[in-house]
């Protein structure tokens, strides 16, 4: 005698989502094992798409089947068994390999020969064209939808999905947060707030919370979620969908000015490139450890004990020469500075300090004694060192 299992599943992972769907199929199914005097091992049950492989009740459910622990399944059509090729697949090869015997269902009828598992095939692969051309349905739906101006998904804060008195889905602005998030992007394209600050005002000082679901919900904003409040398109008009930007029928609550102003402020695509400086001795300067070049940033502030970092307007930088190539070393003298050997060698300290338009660069040999010090300007504009 056959000993089943019995397998229930629907769609939607959401609770609130096909309520009954779950509940009927089980009675339904132990109605017709009453019936027909089937043996049940266990009832399993899920809620995934079967679109696409990976279930993982499914899975194991067949994993059971192939160790012997059942050798039927019960379901209420075969598209609860599969949509997709893969699943079809494994359940045609344990029949073929007589691990599986047999498959009921109170709305359709099987039967373990050839013409019966060319049939089965033929209902999967019906299952999954369904599934497939309900998604191209939808996509199709959801562009026309985006195209006339309105959201396809849940909007974001300070909005509402609705409908209007035709019945047709739009959006609506939901008041008492549309008033607090005004006044964050008026904070914030001021300037003078950092996004921790406006977290904090929203959250303490305002109130401001997520809109409350049956699941989840009425909690203040995290950092992620005021980050993506002022990147968001959305609150200038527009959705935006992989790349393409369809101007919406809402109602904006800043302007597209303002948008690109704010992603500035939060240096996102579309913010002013950094500036790069060019320094003196720029690539003929080598680190004598390991070679490489020895760059010279202007946000480095360097003493004889300590080293740290400021954004003073007066900056300064310490290297150290351990290795001078000797294209460098015919701008030596133009700043007083001397190699003592002729292999390489230099115990030449460097300090420069930028004033405005040029650079002060102070030299120093070691020669074994007391240093010898020269003091000389740069002018970038000309190229020139002068010794003063």
């Amino acid at each position: 005698m056959n000993r089943y299992f019995v397998y229930c599943r629907k769609s939607s992972e959401e609770e609130d989502r096909q309520v009954m769907s779950i509940q009927s199929q089980i009675q339904e199914l132990k109605s017709h094992a009453q019936r027909d005097h089937l043996e049940i091992v266990a009832t399993l049950e899920e809620a995934q798409s079967a679109k696409t492989p990976g279930r993982s009740v499914f899975n194991q459910m067949l994993k059971r089947i192939a160790h012997g622990e059942a050798s039927g399944v019960l379901a209420w059509h075969p598209d609860r068994l599969a949509r997709n090729a893969v699943d079809g697949g494994q359940i045609l090869h344990l029949l073929d390999t007589g691990k599986l015997l047999d498959l009921r269902f109170p709305t359709y009828t099987f039967e373990n020969t050839p013409q019966g598992k060319f049939m089965l095939g033929i209902m999967f692969s019906q299952s999954k064209y369904y599934v497939d051309a309900l998604s191209e349905n939808i996509r199709r739906g959801n562009r026309t939808r985006r195209e006339s101006g309105w959201a396809t998904s849940i909007v974001p804060l300070g909005y509402l999905n609705g409908r209007s008195s035709t019945g047709h889905k739009i959006v609506t602005q939901d008041e008492p947060r549309l008033h607090v998030l005004r006044r964050l992007w008026e904070l914030f394209l001021s300037g003078g707030y950092s996004l921790a600050q406006l977290l904090e005002m929203a959250t303490d000082g305002m109130g401001l919370r997520t809109r409350k679901t049956k699941r989840r919900g009425g909690k203040p904003l995290s950092v992620s979620g005021i980050y993506r409040i002022f990147s968001n398109p959305f609150y200038a008009g527009y959705i935006v969908y992989h790349g393409q930007w369809y101007p919406g029928k809402h109602d904006p609550m800043i302007t597209l000015e303002e948008f690109d102003r704010a992603q500035t402020l939060l240096g996102r695509p579309g913010r002013a490139k950094p500036k790069r400086h060019e320094f003196a001795f720029t690539g003929l300067i080598c680190c004598g450890a390991c070679s490489g070049a020895s760059p010279l940033k202007k946000n480095t502030i360097a003493t004889d004990t300590d080293t740290s970092t400021t954004t003073a307007p007066i900056k300064r930088v310490r290297i150290y020469l351990t290795q001078v190539r000797p294209e460098a070393s015919i701008l030596l003298p133009q700043f007083g500075l001397h190699r003592p050997d002729g292999r390489g060698q230099d115990w030449t300290r460097v300090r420069t300090l930028a004033q405005g338009p040029a650079e002060r660069l102070s030299g120093a040999v070691h020669p074994g004694s007391g240093p010898v010090r020269r003091d000389v300007r740069f002018d970038r504009r000309s190229g020139l060192a002068q010794a003063h």
